[in-house]
C-alpha cells in the first residue's frame, strides 16, 4: 500500500518538473527561438526511442528469469490516481510555472543540492577549462 503513495507521489513530482520544462518551451516559441524548440523536442524525442530500443534489444539478449509454460490469469487492480497523477503534476507545473514560481521551485532544489553537498561543478557554469581547445594545424 505504500507503495503505491510513492509511485503516485514521485510520478506527481516528475509531472510538476515536466510542466515547468512545458511552459519553458512555450516561452522559447513565444521569443521566436521555435529552431531551439525543435531542436529539444527533436533530442528529447530520440532518447525516447533509443531508451526503448536498447531495452528491448537488451531484454531479447539477456533473458530474465525461468520462461512458464502457461500463463497465470490474474487480474491487475486498476488504480486511477496512479494512472492520473503523472498529467495531474503536468498541470500543476505548467500552473505554478504560469504564475510565476517555476524559477523559485528549480532554485529550491538547486539549493537543498549545495545544502546536501552534491557536486555541481562552477555553480552550473562553464569555465575556460570546461570548453574544448581548438585543434592547431
Amino acid at each position: 500500500m505504500a507503495i503505491r503513495f510513492i509511485d503516485i507521489a514521485s510520478l506527481l513530482g516528475l509531472g510538476v518538473f515536466i510542466g515547468i520544462a512545458g511552459d519553458g518551451l512555450i516561452n522559447l516559441y513565444k521569443a521566436k527561438a521555435w529552431a531551439y524548440v525543435a531542436i529539444l523536442l527533436a533530442l528529447a524525442f530520440s532518447y525516447i526511442i533509443v531508451v526503448f530500443v536498447v531495452d528491448k534489444l537488451f531484454g531479447k539478449i539477456f533473458p530474465s528469469g525461468v520462461k512458464r509454460i502457461y500463463k497465470p490469469k490474474t487480474q491487475k487492480d486498476f488504480n486511477l490516481l496512479k494512472l492520473l497523477s503523472l498529467m495531474i503534476g503536468c498541470l500543476c507545473g505548467y500552473a505554478l510555472a504560469y504564475l510565476g514560481l517555476g524559477n523559485a521551485i528549480t532554485n529550491f532544489f538547486y539549493f537543498l543540492a549545495l545544502q546536501l553537498r552534491i557536486k555541481i561543478p562552477n555553480n552550473g557554469q562553464l569555465t575556460a577549462a570546461d570548453k574544448p581547445e581548438r585543434l592547431s594545424s
